[in-house]
């Protein structure tokens, strides 16, 4: 999978946790906490997905903190004492984040030493 279709995926997740506090609704700070970091993840995944045919240099410290982010949402509803759907939607969501941001920190070093994977119509920056 490509940098740019995680980016894009991780960024849909961060629009799903803004989205799902109204949905699902929780307590007050919990949603808050929640839709902020959502938030930070659509933001970042988006600017990611954006920069990465330019300045690669830029996509790994978004991915890295976006990471950081997706851990945040998994350990926030036991901080928070959240039960239900809205703990079990944090959880998994923060497990696909955390994953797919990693991902993407991991391989947008790998193109960096090696170049773009065969096939795929980029060209090294």
């Amino acid at each position: 999978m490509l940098p740019r279709t995680v980016s894009a995926a991780t960024a849909v997740l961060g629009i799903w946790m803004i989205a799902a506090q109204v949905v699902l609704g929780a307590s007050a700070t919990f949603q808050w906490t929640v839709a902020v970091t959502g938030a930070l993840i659509g933001t970042l995944s988006g600017c990611a997905h954006r920069l990465e045919r330019g300045d690669r240099s830029v996509v790994r410290p978004a991915a890295a903190a976006t990471t950081l982010f997706g851990i945040w949402l998994l350990i926030a509803p036991f901080l928070f004492r959240v039960d239900g759907i809205q703990r079990w939607n944090a959880v998994i969501v923060g497990v696909l984040v955390t994953s797919l941001a990693g991902y993407n920190v991991y391989i947008t070093a790998r193109l960096r030493d090696e170049g773009p994977p065969v096939g795929s119509g980029t060209k090294n920056p």
